[in-house]
């Protein structure tokens, strides 16, 4: 994960960020979202797409899993602290049955990624690198 704390720390700009993505073969949605921002930080702490953010860490750590595989290690993450299930999840299993009676809180899978993107910048804290620059 070396380059990427540099990355961190040198708070490079959204297109020198997103020709860094671009070497570590992250999707092209990624790519083009971080070329539409200024610089690392600005990316990093904007981003609501925790399944991009968890991608980039274990690709940019050597670990080649793909956006299918970080997406599953984001749901493991979300049930092993215990959350609600899922709605509009992969994991058709993971859903609970509609049906009466059935009052377990669905998550919406968009607020989902949301709420690990926030959990991501918590656990991997890059600073607001632009304050601590400019």
């Amino acid at each position: 994960m070396t380059m990427f704390n540099e990355l961190a720390v040198t708070n490079p700009t959204g297109e020198q960020f997103a020709a860094y993505l671009e070497s570590i073969d992250i999707c092209d949605e990624a790519v083009a979202y971080v070329r539409s921002k200024d610089n690392f930080s600005q990316a990093w702490n904007d981003c609501v797409r925790g399944d991009w953010m968890l991608w980039i860490l274990n690709r940019a750590n050597g670990l080649m899993i793909d956006l299918g595989e970080a997406n599953e290690l984001l749901i493991q993450m979300y049930y092993d602290a215990g959350n609600p299930p899922l709605n509009n999840s992969d994991e058709a299993t993971d859903v609970p049955d509609e049906g009466p009676g059935n009052t377990t809180p669905v998550v919406d899978f968009d607020e989902f990624q949301s709420a690990m993107a926030s959990y991501i910048r918590q656990k991997w804290n890059f600073p607001d690198l632009a304050s601590v620059i400019g």
